[in-house]
């Protein structure tokens, strides 16, 4: 019984790992949007306050996540053959 915790804990330990790897990436990713939508819009990131550039980041993260959902949503109808 001992060994199945250990083995729970260490599984769980991963996990966390590969989490925190993805929203990282993640977050990344929509820092390097958002940056690229601030210089299309012929400003700079200093023309913004802490906070203000906070929300652009936070919206890019869900709108990346949105994304990845409705692609996710797609391919899975895709392979059970619903659509």
């Amino acid at each position: 019984m001992e060994s199945i915790d250990k083995l729970k804990s260490k599984i769980s330990a991963n996990l966390d790992g590969y989490s925190n790897q993805l929203l990282d990436a993640l977050r990344e990713k929509a820092i390097e949007q958002t940056k690229a939508k601030i210089a299309l819009s012929g400003k700079n990131n200093a023309d913004f306050s802490q906070d203000e550039l906070e929300i652009l980041v936070k919206d890019e993260e869900e709108k990346i996540k949105n994304r990845f959902k409705n692609t996710l949503g797609l391919g899975l109808i895709a392979f059970l053959g619903l659509s």
